[in-house]
């Protein structure tokens, strides 16, 4: 439990470093100048929006984003898949034992999921924003995510208990 708190406060960590290196915090969060900034190239993939929604290859610094799903959507698979990069994740092809493969890959997942979030609305940003617009609607327009990624945020800095 305490390894696993220290990995999800390294994913935040590490989304706020990109952040303060690219000095691009603003509303919404330019993911695309910050992939710029790192030399990554985007694709995006014509693919059934059942499909994937975004792929890594590290080696060529690319990034594949399905380009049959929602902006906000989008967006979210750009953060996701750099934050594979930065945390310096296996890329999928890489062998993980089977016994582990299923246990790392969820675990991976989820720290991807974290620094998504936490890059493309920051904590700081977001109770700054939050103070302002205390609408669930609003926040997740103006920060160009999901409804679920906003409550997702919301909830975990509990802005909801200061209201």
């Amino acid at each position: 439990m305490e390894l696993a708190k220290k990995r999800i406060g390294y994913c935040r960590d590490m989304a706020r470093k990109i952040l303060q290196d690219t000095k691009l915090v603003e509303v919404p969060v330019p993911i695309e100048k910050i992939v710029d900034h790192y030399g990554f190239r985007v694709a995006y993939l014509d693919q059934p929006p059942d499909q994937f929604s975004g792929i890594l290859h590290r080696g060529k610094k690319a990034i594949g984003i399905n380009k049959n799903h929602h902006l906000f959507r989008q967006r979210f698979s750009l953060a996701h898949e750099l934050g594979h990069y930065f945390l310096e994740h296996p890329d999928a092809e890489e062998e993980i034992p089977d016994s582990e493969n299923s246990t790392l890959f969820t675990c991976y997942e989820k720290e991807a999921d974290e620094f998504a979030g936490e890059l493309l609305v920051p904590k700081d940003l977001l109770k700054q924003t939050f103070s302002k617009i205390p609408d669930i609607d609003s926040l997740r327009s103006k920060f160009q995510v999901s409804q679920q990624v906003i409550i997702i945020q919301i909830s975990k800095y509990g802005l909801l208990m200061n209201q």
